[in-house]
C-alpha cells in the first residue's frame, strides 16, 4: 500500500488505468498497489473524531466537501461516507488525498461534517463540523487534520471559520498544516466509486478544459505539467502568472482578484485571507470598523467608546486623547483643572480669577465684568 505522498507512474494492466481515470474524474485519490513512486503535490486530509462514531452512535457518517478558494467558491466535490466496521462502511481516521487543478488551486476550502444520519447531513443539522482553508505547496505533500472535537458539538461557526480548542470559532485559514510523514492504513484513502452514502455533486461548470481533469492529470493518467508556471511557496497561489501571498495580499485577498477596499483614514490590509483596515496614526477602528480620531473625538477619547462628559457651564471636549471642558462660550473657566466640577470659575466676577484663571484682585478690590475695581 502506497502512502498519499507516492504516485504510480506505470500501470500493469489496462483495467488499472481505467480505475485510475475514474478516481481522478471524481476528484479523489486512491492508493494504488503497483508501479514506481515519486513525490507529488498533494493535500492529505485526515478526518478523526472524539465523538462516538459508527452504527447507532452519535456520528454515523461524514460529509466531506471541497471547494476552490472559499466557502462560496466553485464546488470540487461533496461526498458522504457511512462510518462503521461493517462492510461498505469507513473507519476513522479517514484519509482523503487532494491534487491541485490545472491552475494549482491556490486555496482549497474543506469542510467535514459529522452526521447523526448514516446517509449524511447538511451543515444545519450536523452534530459537529470542522473546516480548513489551505493552499497547495508545489512538490510537497501536506497533511491537514480535521478533528471532530467533542468541545465543538453544537457549536455553530461561520462558513469561513473552524472550531478551535475549547469550541472557540476562529478563521479557517488558521487550521493546522504540516508535512505528511506517515503511511496511511491499509484501507483505501477514499472511495473510488459511488456508494449508497454518496452525495452525487460534481463541479461541472468549474471543470478544466476537456484534455485535463479537476486533479490536474492528463487523460492518460500521467501527471499534468507541474513544471510549468512559477514555483510558489506553500501559502502562495498563482495570479496572472505570478506568485501571490493570498493570505496577505490586499489585491488578491483569499482569491485572485479579490481586492480589499480602503476606508477613510485607513489603508486596506489582508490578514489570513480576510480584508481588514489599518487605521492611520492616532486613529483606532471603533464601532462598525470605522477609524476614529481618538485624539479629539469626544465619543472615543483616548480609546474606543470612551465618551467625555460635560460639566457645569461647559461642553465636553477631547484634547490629545484626554477629556477636557470647553468653557470658551460661557464666560466661565475650568481654573482648577478638574472637569468633574465643570467650569467652576466665573471670570467676570471671581476675584481670584478675574478675567482669567489665576488673575487675582488685590485685597479690598472686587471683580466686575472681568476687571478688578476698587
Amino acid at each position: 500500500m502506497h502512502s498519499p505522498a507516492e504516485r504510480p507512474t506505470a500501470f500493469a494492466a489496462a483495467s488499472l488505468v481505467a480505475v485510475w481515470l475514474n478516481v481522478v474524474r471524481m476528484g479523489w485519490v486512491v492508493a494504488l498497489a503497483e508501479g514506481c513512486v515519486q513525490p507529488r503535490t498533494e493535500i492529505v486530509v485526515r478526518v478523526e473524531s472524539e465523538v462516538a462514531w459508527g452504527v447507532g452512535r452519535t456520528v454515523q457518517s461524514v460529509v466531506l466537501t471541497v471547494r476552490r478558494g472559499s466557502a462560496t467558491g466553485p464546488l470540487r466535490s461533496a461526498r458522504s461516507m457511512a462510518l462503521g466496521a461493517e462492510a461498505a462502511r469507513r473507519t476513522l481516521p479517514l484519509y482523503v488525498g487532494l491534487l491541485p487543478a490545472v491552475d494549482s488551486d491556490a486555496l482549497v476550502w474543506i469542510e467535514a461534517l459529522g452526521c447523526a444520519d448514516p446517509n449524511g447531513c447538511t451543515v444545519s443539522d450536523a452534530v459537529v463540523a470542522q473546516r480548513a482553508v489551505v493552499a497547495f505547496a508545489r512538490g510537497e505533500t501536506l497533511e491537514v487534520p480535521l478533528l471532530l472535537a467533542s468541545a465543538c458539538v453544537g457549536v455553530t461557526c461561520a462558513s469561513d471559520q473552524r472550531c478551535a480548542v475549547g469550541g472557540r470559532c476562529e478563521a479557517a485559514t488558521r487550521a493546522t498544516v504540516g508535512p505528511f510523514v506517515g503511511a496511511t492504513p491499509d484501507a483505501a484513502i477514499a472511495v473510488d466509486a459511488p456508494t449508497d452514502g454518496d452525495i452525487a455533486e460534481e463541479a461541472v461548470a468549474d471543470a478544466p478544459p476537456a484534455d485535463r481533469n479537476d486533479l490536474g492529470a492528463s487523460a492518460d493518467g500521467v501527471d499534468a505539467s507541474t513544471d510549468t508556471g512559477p514555483i510558489c511557496g506553500p501559502l502562495e497561489g498563482v495570479c496572472g502568472g505570478a506568485c501571490v501571498a493570498l493570505l496577505l495580499d490586499p489585491e488578491h485577498c483569499g482569491a485572485c482578484g479579490r481586492h480589499c477596499p480602503s476606508g477613510e483614514h485607513a489603508t486596506p490590509s489582508c490578514n489570513g485571507g480576510r480584508c481588514e483596515l489599518i487605521c492611520a496614526t492616532g486613529f483606532l477602528a471603533c464601532l462598525g470598523g470605522v477609524c476614529q480620531d481618538v485624539r479629539s473625538d469626544v465619543a472615543n477619547c483616548g480609546a474606543c467608546g470612551l465618551r467625555c462628559p460635560g460639566g457645569d457651564h461647559g461642553l465636553p471636549a477631547c484634547a490629545a486623547g484626554r477629556c477636557v471642558l470647553d468653557c470658551s462660550t460661557t464666560g466661565y473657566a475650568d481654573c482648577d483643572g478638574d472637569p468633574a466640577n465643570g467650569c467652576e470659575s466665573a471670570l467676570g466676577s471671581d476675584p481670584s480669577n478675574c478675567g482669567g484663571c489665576g488673575r487675582a484682585c488685590e485685597a479690598g478690590q472686587r471683580c466686575a465684568l472681568g476687571m478688578c475695581r476698587n
